[in-house]
């Protein structure tokens, strides 16, 4: 599997050993639980020696951003108190995403509020932030824009897109078109490359009003697009051509399609679809031959897909029902799975970062008897370690 290249060896090392639960690589000072911040969220940096997380402190949020080979705290950022700390993800070793939101009057003048999003590049050495994208002209008055790459082929950058007012005017102060999602001819969905050293994007397609997702390659170029037409019920999967945009995929019924990503060859696009009553995994190729079914169940619908952290490829399919059942589409990542929860008995694991080595794990454990807990999983020393409980 990319990125491991003797993974199934350190795994069964793993699983044959004992797992060393060690103290908090970053303990906390000693308070009591009521005082006690409150730590979550933890991400590991590709090069698997920072981690972040986020703590909550009464009315205070910060991200902790945490030196794995020194035992210290390398930057630690305070969050405005108007804004919601919503997940964190590293795009490279020196720049770390932060999800934001705060809430606003309605754009129209209406009651009501509306929640805006917002993308923070966060740099632990240099301690600055900035804001990605949505900084610039018309675009502040979007409510948000959807992180579509983080791993491309051109260094500090990632892929974005976001409602895009383009060349057609410029809408009253109080328009409330302004508001993300609205289908207003003048504004369209656009995909950006953004920069995460100045937050500024250069515009690589333009969809339309009704566009609504959006597929990027391993280079961070456009494959595919979905258009959903809620006025007239209509749904058109495109792809990408060398002639422009070509439809791949139609319906006329107001449903649609999920998109979660490429296959692991990048010839066809994986997909949720509902077909006969029930919701499966779809894969449709992209040289517009059937599409095929990957999971399917007589009984359940595919609710969501799991992927690899480390390059976002779709490994298996979660099918609904209480016992949370998985079908694995990757071999080397159901066997991981396996040995996880050999090493973890009677808890649950989840696999929230991997190093660009694949060496080290970031897993989430869960149980009856303990909080959940952050372990970091280090193959090279069979060891995994406490690195926060929340």
């Amino acid at each position: 599997m990319d990125g491991r290249p003797s993974i199934l060896m350190c795994l069964a090392l793993l699983a044959a050993s004992t797992v060393a639960a060690a103290g908090s690589a970053a303990p906390a000072p000693v308070e009591s639980a009521a005082t006690a911040p409150r730590q979550s969220g933890a991400r590991l940096a590709p090069g698997g020696v920072l981690v972040a997380w986020q703590e909550r402190s009464g009315e205070d949020t910060r991200v902790v951003v945490y030196a794995l080979d020194s035992g210290q705290i390398k930057r630690s950022f305070a969050i405005d108190r108007a804004m919601q700390l919503r997940s964190l993800r590293w795009a490279d070793d020196a720049t770390l995403l932060a999800t934001v939101s705060s809430s606003r009057p309605a754009a129209d003048g209406a009651a009501g509020r509306t929640e805006y999003f917002r993308t923070l590049a966060l740099d632990p050495a240099a301690g600055t932030i900035r804001m990605l994208l949505m900084g610039d002209g018309m675009r502040s008055l979007v409510t948000g824009a959807t992180l579509i790459a983080v791993h491309t082929a051109e260094p500090k950058t990632v892929i974005m897109s976001t409602l895009d007012l383009g060349g057609a005017g410029q809408p009253a102060a109080g328009d409330a078109r302004q508001v993300a999602g609205a289908e207003d001819p003048g504004w369209a969905s656009t995909l950006f490359e953004v920069d995460t050293g100045t937050g500024r994007g250069v515009a690589l397609e333009r969809g339309s009003p009704t566009t609504d997702q959006w597929l990027v390659d391993a280079t961070g170029h456009a494959v595919a697009r979905s258009d959903f037409d809620r006025a007239r019920h209509s749904y058109t999967l495109s792809v990408r051509t060398a002639n422009g945009w070509q439809a791949l995929y139609r319906r006329t019924d107001g449903k649609g399609l999920e998109l979660c990503g490429l296959s692991r060859d990048g010839a066809a696009i994986v997909a949720i679809g509902e077909a006969a009553g029930r919701v499966r995994l779809l894969a449709l190729p992209l040289d517009g031959t059937a599409p095929r079914v990957l999971v399917e169940d007589p009984a359940r619908d595919v609710t969501g897909v799991l992927r690899d952290p480390a390059n976002d490829h779709v490994v298996g399919a979660l099918l609904g029902g209480v016992d949370g059942t998985t079908r694995w589409l990757d071999a080397d990542a159901e066997r991981e799975a396996g040995v996880l929860a050999r090493a973890f008995p009677r808890r649950t694991t989840e696999l929230i970062d991997r190093s660009g080595d694949g060496r080290k794990l970031l897993v989430r454990v869960t149980g009856t008897a303990a909080p959940p807990t952050y372990y970091l999983v280090d193959f090279a020393t069979h060891r995994a370690d406490i690195v926060i409980e929340e």
